[in-house]
């Protein structure tokens, strides 16, 4: 599990209550897959977690890197049959998780956004993950993750996201 997934399950755990299960591998026809985050809330509505990384525009970097093959990672059969093996005929809520940045230009987001509208699926930044868990998050609280403590620090000793003191 990268540092970029540790952050979103931490805003879902910490923020929206749910309980996860993280890097759940599935077959594809030429190698494997994972699920990065899947989760279930106490209402027992179960959310699907895709967490992409990048601090530049994805979509269009190359060729093969379009809307279709983005929102395609969340909906392809092997993915739904892993959840499908997990929680039976459920349905479920596709969450898609990615720095604002990465949305590129005006044109490409609006196609991409409206990619992931077809499929029903959410997008969430990490700009608004991260305020939650700053705003969640206390100085003086007890902490049990690397990132919940991390946050605690840059709050506790006063260090902005530039990492210079106030």
């Amino acid at each position: 599990m990268d540092v970029n997934e540790k952050i979103v399950e931490e805003w879902v755990r910490r923020c929206k209550h749910q309980f996860t299960m993280v890097n759940i591998r599935f077959r594809t026809p030429r190698n494997y897959g994972d699920i990065d985050i899947l989760a279930m809330d106490a209402n027992g509505e179960v959310y699907d977690y895709e967490v992409k990384w990048r601090s530049t525009p994805w979509v269009g970097a190359t060729p093969a890197e379009t809307e279709t093959a983005l929102a395609g990672q969340l909906v392809r059969p092997e993915r739904i049959k892993k959840i499908k093996e997990l929680i039976g005929d459920r349905r479920y809520h596709r969450v898609f998780v990615t720095p604002d940045l990465m949305l590129g230009s005006d044109k490409k987001r609006g196609a991409l956004l409206a990619e992931l509208e077809k499929h029903d699926i959410e997008i969430k930044t990490f700009e608004d993950i991260l305020a939650d868990l700053v705003i969640k998050i206390s100085p003086k609280g007890r902490y049990d993750s690397e990132v919940s403590q991390l946050i605690r620090m840059f709050k506790l000793f006063k260090v902005d996201v530039a990492g210079s003191k106030k």
